[in-house]
């Protein structure tokens, strides 16, 4: 299934980082799972507010589906080895950022997926184009929750005595923080800059294509953003899919 969820959110200025699991939440009630596990991608030791928490995304269940967060007991590093003792899984297993049939090689998720390779031994994973250390050390940090990541592989490189990996890791850790502090400088100094930056939307993205049915205060902002985009053309097909408990 596809949806332009991501874009929609883009054209209003909003992350999907601040709202994923209502997005994974409302795909899986449209195709009418009776339960759904969405994966924590934080342990219990990391835990900070994001689009995803354990607390929160049962709240999204309703009396057809039942939302679940699972996962919180082990981080990446650790979940990657409980994969490798079966080796099916291993071979089938797909966590590319651009979610194609095979795993990029070149995408943050994936080199983060290959330093979690690297930490349990795992060197022959089949990438569609191989990385090596040299990629681990450009990949991009942009939010705090990719640099815990970071932060957790360094300390399990050191732990394991890898210490060639700990050094690239560490160089990127103080780079992002760089960028971090320059960043805010920015923004508190000189906002003229950060509105120069601002992006211009295609109109087709002020509609999101997977819809829910309306409640009144979301029939109220649709019909808005149609009066905005009047020349442009809108379908809306609507799903029952219950009513999301409080």
């Amino acid at each position: 299934m596809e949806t332009n969820h991501r874009s929609f959110l883009a054209a209003f200025g909003l992350s999907g980082f601040a709202n994923f699991a209502f997005r994974l939440a409302a795909i899986g009630q449209l195709l009418g799972f009776e339960t759904i596990y969405i994966s924590g991608a934080d342990t219990y030791r990391l835990l900070f507010p994001a689009g995803s928490y354990p607390l929160l995304d049962p709240l999204l269940s309703t009396e057809a589906t039942e939302i679940l967060h699972t996962g919180l007991e082990a981080d990446r590093t650790a979940k990657i080895g409980f994969i490798a003792q079966t080796p099916e899984a291993l071979r089938n297993l797909n966590f590319c950022q651009y979610g194609g049939v095979t795993n990029c090689g070149k995408c943050s998720k994936c080199v983060r997926t290959y330093v979690a390779f690297l930490l349990n031994g795992i060197e022959n994973f089949p990438f569609e184009q191989p990385i090596n250390l040299s990629q681990v050390e450009k990949v991009s940090i942009v939010i705090n929750e990719q640099a815990e990541f970071f932060e957790c592989f360094k300390a399990s490189a050191i732990e394991r005595g890898m210490l060639d990996l700990a050094k690239v890791l560490g160089r990127r850790l103080v780079r992002y923080q760089f960028r971090k502090l320059f960043s805010q400088i920015e923004t508190v100094y000189f906002p003229a800059i950060e509105k120069l930056r601002g992006k211009r939307w295609p109109a087709d993205d002020l509609y999101v294509s997977v819809n829910v049915f309306p409640r009144y205060s979301d029939q109220v902002s649709m019909e808005f953003y149609r009066q905005q985009l009047r020349s442009e053309s809108f379908q809306q097909e609507q799903h029952e899919i219950g009513t999301v408990y409080r």
